[in-house]
């Protein structure tokens, strides 16, 4: 035990060695209690008969010399992970538990009349004159340095601590993490994870699926809801992320009178129908859905909720969508709530009219391939509505129209944007972004990378791959977006080449993907699609550097 008013760092991590820091998890199990230990200091806690859980930390009374480490419960969350990563760097994970364990020890001695710790530290130093009399050169070297409790905080001392963690190997790291997550299973709730799930695990949140944590779970327990309930009512849980979360206790939360009051008052104008349509839905493909209403806020004026109700209830009743694969059907939800969400039902209905015969015989998965390029199919169809479309000269859509003419507008419009020759083509250039010109090896071949600066680069790329990229001219011009003429070529030989399509922020420049097509709007493959996330990633280090 730490005896002197000012000891080293080193006793304290011996201490905390001795008390069992290095062993990252650990189980125990008595006659009442089955307890799960993280890093010596750290314990959640279950009775056996009531099965209350209960987290707890190891306090350090030093005056009491029979006893001095005892077990307190605590209120502070600590990280317990309930899926395992494979691949995944688990040491700051548990250097975040030991941070959190040491600082509660340091509190401990500093109520104990300890004030601070002897160390050393690392001072930079610089020599103008190198040792060949030439450059100069920096160097660091450690001196005594006093970490006292009026200059530093608890926490900082602690990293000084859990730092020294970095000598153990990583696979270390990795056995303790797939055991934390074992066991934690043995202290949560699992009904309260299939709610949880099926609510809430929406990726518009930013939590991965391998994030998901036991404080989260607790966070949700504490607003009493009933999990019986709320898995017999599981098409409609994902709703819940549109309602407030002092709702959940009500009883009659998922019953049509309660229900759609509370999300007409987030602007969500569905009604009984909506509802009983959407429950036959996938809860993966409902997610979607919801998705797209928490990226909107309540009566924001430039994408109102109103209008993308509009678009889901068309949406719903599609007929010739039953049966369609998840993730088609949830792509064409992205797709549909752009502007003009009417229009954009009508010819979703279209597509979905005429590709029906797919459902059924073509795979999502094995021929996900011929789907894509029906979407992309789609995607040109907007590309020619939005673009031509315009409040003084509006597209007349006749309700008699089917998707063979839609097709054939846009490629209309697609061939006159080849024939047309512009005064000022030949000025219309822009800087380009990809500064690295060199060929990369992927596959043993080679990828050539070429940014098209120029209105004439477009037109051209256009005309061999048959696309609408010439409409993109103005967009690159005033830096909304950008476009690239990808060519793998194995032995001196083409063997396949796409144009990449970069969305720009307007203020931080950044780009973000778009879309990659191949010749007449068909998929490209996924060697192109990896080098089109290589290309994004080198150009936006370029502009954060």
């Amino acid at each position: 035990m730490l005896q002197a008013q000012n000891p080293k760092l080193d006793d304290l991590f011996k201490l905390c060695i001795d008390i069992g820091m290095g062993r990252f998890v650990k189980t125990e199990q008595t006659a009442t209690h089955h307890h799960l230990i993280l890093c010596g200091m750290l314990r959640v806690s279950k009775h056996v008969k009531t099965g209350k859980v209960t987290r707890q930390r190891l306090k350090l009374c030093p005056e009491k010399d029979d006893n001095p480490l005892t077990w307190v419960r605590t209120t502070q969350q600590f990280p317990m992970p309930l899926f395992y990563c494979n691949g995944k760097d688990y040491r700051h994970l548990f250097t975040s538990i030991a941070d959190i364990a040491v600082t509660f020890i340091l509190n401990d001695l500093k109520k104990c009349g300890i004030n601070g710790f002897s160390g050393v530290t690392e001072v930079r130093y610089y020599e103008p004159i190198g040792p060949d009399g030439m450059d100069g050169y920096e160097y660091y070297k450690k001196q005594p340095h006093d970490y006292n409790f009026k200059q530093y905080k608890c926490h900082e001392i602690a990293k000084k601590i859990t730092n020294r963690l970095c000598f153990i190997p990583l696979h270390d790291f990795t056995h303790a993490a797939k055991s934390l997550t074992k066991h934690t299973w043995s202290f949560v709730d699992k009904a309260m994870v299939s709610v949880y799930l099926s609510a809430f695990q929406i990726k518009h949140d930013g939590l991965s699926f391998f994030d998901l944590e036991a404080k989260h779970l607790d966070k949700l327990k504490q607003q009493h809801i009933d999990t019986a309930l709320w898995l017999d009512n599981k098409p409609l849980l994902p709703l819940m992320n549109l309602i407030p979360s002092h709702h959940y206790a009500n009883h009659d939360l998922f019953c049509y009178k309660v229900l759609l009051p509370l999300l007409h008052e987030q602007d969500v104008n569905v009604t009984k129908g909506d509802l009983r349509l959407l429950q036959r839905l996938p809860v993966s493909l409902i997610k979607e859905i919801v998705k797209t209403y928490c990226g909107v806020q309540p009566l924001h004026r430039d994408n109102p909720r109103h209008d993308m109700t509009i678009f889901i209830q068309r949406f719903l009743r599609i007929n010739a969508l039953i049966g369609a694969p998840v993730w088609v059907r949830g792509e064409l939800v992205e797709m549909g709530i752009q502007h003009t969400p009417k229009i954009r039902a009508i010819f979703i209905g279209e597509w979905a009219t005429y590709h029906r015969s797919m459902v059924g015989r073509v795979k999502a998965l094995k021929q996900k391939s011929q789907w894509q390029r029906a979407l992309n199919q789609l995607s040109h169809v907007f590309d020619w509505y939005d673009r031509n479309h315009a409040h003084d000269n509006p597209i007349q859509i006749h309700k008699n129209q089917r998707w063979p003419s839609f097709m054939h507008l846009a490629d209309e419009w697609v061939q006159r944007l080849r024939e047309q020759e512009t005064q000022d083509i030949q000025d219309c250039v822009w800087s380009p972004a990809w500064m690295d010109t060199l060929p990369l090896n992927i596959k043993n071949a080679n990828l050539i990378v070429n940014e098209l600066c120029s209105a004439e680069a477009l037109q051209r790329e256009g005309n061999e791959l048959e696309h609408c990229v010439f409409s993109y001219r103005f967009d690159c011009q005033n830096k909304r977006y950008r476009v690239f003429s990808l060519r793998l070529v194995q032995q001196g030989k083409e063997i396949e080449r796409a144009t990449l399509g970069l969305d720009m922020d307007a203020v931080s420049q950044r780009c973000c993907y778009d879309q990659l097509r191949s010749a007449c709007n068909d998929v490209a493959s996924k060697v192109l699609h990896t080098a089109s996330n290589h290309i994004i990633k080198t150009i936006n280090k370029e502009l954060a550097a």
